[in-house]
């Protein structure tokens, strides 16, 4: 946490996952219904303690840092950076999108935690792409500067009881997902996944970016977490996104 320069470069490890198993499959808006609609199908069976235990050779991995993958952000502060966790909670949880530069929430559960179809999540984002031509403010560049720079611009930014709630509504989603409308190809996407400001929010654990071609890529910041455990949200997105099973219908009772 007193790790001082910018986390883009120094704390961030990335990965570009080709669309190949999926490509042509779904419109940018079904694959953030899709992708937030596994995120929190995984986050539920964390919390339900129905996570199957991964190995290396047979030998079981540590799995507290399952704990610490959603509704998690470090928090930018002088000298040492603080690192929050929400308590775990099924009800009323969103996830946040970065699109033309504004902050949208978009609720993935009711307030009995039934987790919403993606199809219904698809059109809610849908809505959002009809609706939003201007560009906004971009809230998310500070998290690219280095650490007490970014820790002042913060101070400033929570003055505003509108700018706070914005904050502590990315702080409190399960992840961010990103709009890359910048990409033509991986390579360019690759370069915009780990330096690109735009539409990105670096100090969320994981940070999900959804490119012009429907790649995903994955920018994870490693404070709470390693590449070991995090390849298994990963693995459960991709298994989603390419399983013809249909998800659970889910009712309040």
């Amino acid at each position: 946490m007193k790790y001082r320069d910018p986390l883009p470069t120094g704390m961030h490890f990335n990965i570009l996952i080709d669309n190949k198993q999926h490509e042509h499959q779904y419109t940018h808006s079904e694959l953030v219904g899709k992708v937030s609609y596994l995120v929190t199908e995984l986050y539920h069976t964390i919390i339900d303690g129905e996570v199957v235990p991964a190995t290396l050779n047979g030998i079981p991995l540590d799995m507290s840092q399952y704990k610490k993958f959603f509704r998690s952000v470090r928090i930018p502060r002088v000298e040492r950076d603080q690192f929050r966790l929400a308590e775990f909670d099924k009800s009323n949880n969103h996830i946040v999108l970065l699109y033309k530069k504004h902050v949208y929430k978009v609720n993935v559960t009711n307030s009995e935690g039934a987790i919403y179809q993606s199809k219904e999540i698809a059109a809610a984002v849908e809505t959002i792409y009809l609706a939003e031509t201007s560009e906004g403010a971009n809230v998310g560049i500070f998290t690219t500067a280095a650490r007490d720079e970014a820790a002042e611009v913060y101070d400033q930014l929570i003055v505003s009881k509108v700018n706070a709630d914005i904050l502590q509504t990315i702080a409190d989603s399960l992840i961010v997902i990103s709009m890359d409308e910048e990409s033509n190809n991986s390579e360019e996407a690759i370069e915009n996944l780990m330096l690109n400001g735009t539409n990105t929010y670096f100090d969320t654990t994981i940070q999900v970016v959804i490119t012009k071609k429907g790649e995903l890529g994955y920018s994870i910041e490693h404070t709470a977490v390693d590449g070991t455990t995090i390849f298994a949200v990963i693995s459960h997105v991709n298994d989603g996104l390419s399983s013809e099973v249909s998800e659970l219908i889910q009712t309040d009772e």
